[in-house]
């Protein structure tokens, strides 16, 4: 049986990437490498993300006609995610709908690529 572990990110900045998330959909710190600078969890609700330190050569991820992944993430208060998305400086396209419900694309500032969701 399988469930949900961690989801890995290779990020740039660890603590620029937190503070995205935080900013953009509440996501708190709750673990770090020691020393710190290695590796980076932050967690929201039942989502924990693990930020891993990309190497300096490494170039966007995600992107369109790549080999990637793309994963969804739910939210019950759709408009308001969407304006902290925006307020925090996401990459965040159109609303768009479709079988009766809500989404959108946004991109962190590593161009790590998202689905949002209404709940």
């Amino acid at each position: 049986m399988l469930r949900l572990g961690e989801i890995n990110l290779f990020v740039r900045d660890l603590d620029r990437s937190a503070a995205f998330y935080k900013a953009a959909l509440g996501f708190e710190p709750c673990e770090q490498s020691e020393p710190p600078g290695t590796w980076l969890k932050v967690q929201q609700g039942a989502v924990t993300l693990l930020f891993f330190r990309a190497p300096a050569d490494a170039g966007p991820c995600g992107i369109e006609g790549e080999p990637g992944m793309s994963a969804d993430l739910m939210v019950e208060d759709f408009d308001a995610a969407y304006a902290a998305l925006q307020a925090a400086g996401a990459d965040v396209e159109p609303v768009r709908e479709g079988e009766g419900i809500r989404f959108t694309v946004f991109r962190d500032p590593d161009g790590i690529r998202w689905e949002l969701l209404q709940a």
